[in-house]
């Protein structure tokens, strides 16, 4: 099939899924394609093991296997379960992106932050 005779059915599905839970639209919303992100979705710093036996003695690199995504967090970040949520979901991204075992890929947070009192 080229690429003239290829169907989109998205947005049949939409519909179809609408018309399929009618009884409930005051309850529901649908948004078609929703977009995930209003800028790129990047990691702050990706390393990848070029040679895939090596063994690291620096502290953070002990844990490394050959993906390793790292975050950074300064003073002035805060770092929420949703910062966590959305590092996890780069790694599950670069998986599916990249086909790379999720059990081949570290996520490491630094943070410069500190424990403050509670406002």
């Amino acid at each position: 099939m080229d690429e003239q005779e290829k169907i989109y059915w998205h947005g049949a599905h939409f519909e179809a899924l609408q018309l399929e839970l009618h009884e409930y639209l005051d309850a529901l919303s649908f948004k078609k394609e929703h977009e995930r992100s209003k800028e790129a979705l990047r990691m702050d710093t990706l390393i990848i093991k070029k040679i895939k036996d090596v063994k690291i003695s620096k502290n953070i690199g002990r844990i490394f296997r050959n993906h390793n995504i790292v975050e950074y967090k300064s003073e002035t970040d805060n770092f929420t379960r949703w910062d966590y949520n959305k590092i996890l979901g780069y790694a599950f991204i670069y998986s599916a992106f990249e086909k790379v075992q999720m059990s081949d890929i570290t996520i490491s947070i630094s943070l410069t932050i500190y424990p403050r009192d509670a406002v």
